[in-house]
């Protein structure tokens, strides 16, 4: 009853008031939270909540204009929006990509062990190449360790094969470093589309 009586107020107060040429009123919101109405708005409220009354009924309203903090938190909330419908796009791709590529967690195993077997394989190879490397590098350094022995400047090719050596020595390190990573990688994908492919399962896909 007393929420009745204030409309009821509200609209008395607005039909008291001198109407725009167009036959409506107006109420806006102060800085302080105060309502005031009128028939026009005062420009220095012009960013705050205004409302369009006609004969005492609501028609439009304006929110206030946000300030910038606002603004940038709205558009902070938007990016972040944004970045979580494309994860959840491309983990819908996964899941379907996933579903088609493989029909039961027996055939994820097999893949992933013979992805793995691969680079096992590399690893092995590229562990004994760098084992010859580091043997040769051993002789040249012996031969040029002779030379300087007998106090003698050692031929340039031997000098040149030894930091060709010790180059391709590095290279073969970072190589093995690779693919050690890379197969710590193919372990941890591979657990993770099992995983998921369970999860898949368990929801009847």
């Amino acid at each position: 009853m007393r929420q009745f009586s204030v409309i009821i107020a509200v609209a008395a107060l607005v039909a008291a008031l001198p109407l725009s040429a167009s036959g409506q009123a107006y109420s806006w919101t102060d800085e302080d939270g105060n309502v005031h109405y009128g028939d026009s708005i005062p420009p220095e409220y012009r960013d705050q909540e205004q409302r369009t009354l006609r004969d005492g009924l609501e028609i439009e309203r304006t929110d206030r204009a946000l300030t910038e903090e606002e603004r940038e938190e709205l558009r902070h909330q938007e990016e972040l929006a944004a970045e979580a419908d494309r994860v959840a796009q491309l983990q819908a791709e996964r899941d379907r990509r996933l579903l088609s590529l493989y029909a039961s967690v027996g055939e994820i195993e097999r893949v992933r062990d013979d992805r793995v077997d691969g680079l096992r394989s590399q690893v092995r190879l590229t562990a004994s190449n760098l084992e010859s490397l580091e043997d040769d590098l051993e002789s040249v350094e012996s031969r040029l360790d002779n030379y300087e022995g007998r106090d003698e400047d050692p031929p340039e090719y031997l000098e040149e094969r030894y930091e060709n050596l010790a180059n391709q020595i590095v290279d073969r390190q970072q190589q093995l470093m690779d693919l050690e990573e890379q197969l710590q990688q193919v372990r941890d994908r591979f657990e993770n589309d099992i995983e998921r492919f369970t999860e898949l399962q368990a929801e009847g896909r």
